[in-house]
């Protein structure tokens, strides 16, 4: 959530586009539906082309997370080779989340 905060408050091309109320509402609904990890420690395996996504992997692997939500061009090209977590963009994480009926009875 502080690095959501910090890119929108620092990237213009997100400044632009999304409110501080709009980012405020969502981080919100973040504390409410999302899992909270303790900051992780130690150093983290190579597991993608920039090692400053390393930890959202480990971070996914440890919370058990199903899925990951990212733009990051690094993280999105993995996603024919897990299985678990599912990586999509945010666009296709509205789609799904929209488009899904509710389960019947």
């Amino acid at each position: 959530m502080t690095e959501l905060e910090h890119k929108v408050a620092t990237k213009q091309y997100l400044r632009s586009r999304i409110s501080d109320i709009e980012v405020e509402r969502l981080i919100a609904l973040l504390r409410i539906s999302g899992e909270s990890l303790l900051p992780l420690t130690g150093s983290d395996p190579a597991l993608v082309r920039d090692p400053k996504d390393n930890y959202l992997l480990v971070a996914t692997a440890i919370s058990g997370a199903d899925i990951l939500i990212t733009g990051d061009n690094d993280l999105l090209v993995l996603r024919e080779h897990l299985r678990k977590p599912s990586i999509m963009t945010a666009t296709e994480f509205l789609e799904l989340i929209t488009s899904s009926s509710p389960p019947q009875p």
